[in-house]
């Protein structure tokens, strides 16, 4: 157990490290899903599904910003419509 904490702390740094490097996007976070699906159909194991596991979620952080920025965006769009056509009745 003390191995496995060791390993999941040495993960999370190496894992930082990268992230302060190459900021992630949604592209970059496709691409390696993508290369994780690829290397477990050349080569079948635990290891690679646990690799497309995170992969995948690394993804889900980015879609949840890019739609509640979408949402705002939206919203924005909305209230400014309204409040156009609120300042055209009283005119």
């Amino acid at each position: 157990m003390k191995s496995m904490n060791k390993l999941w702390k040495n993960y999370q740094k190496g894992m930082a490290a990268f992230d302060n490097c190459h900021h992630p996007t949604l592209l970059s976070q496709w691409i390696a899903l993508q290369d994780e699906i690829g290397e477990f159909v050349r080569e079948p194991n635990l290891s690679e599904i646990w690799d497309i596991l995170h992969a995948a979620g690394r993804l889900q952080p980015i879609l949840l910003f890019a739609n509640t920025a979408n949402v705002l965006r939206s919203t924005a769009v909305f209230a400014a419509g309204a409040t156009v056509r609120g300042n055209a009745a009283n005119s």
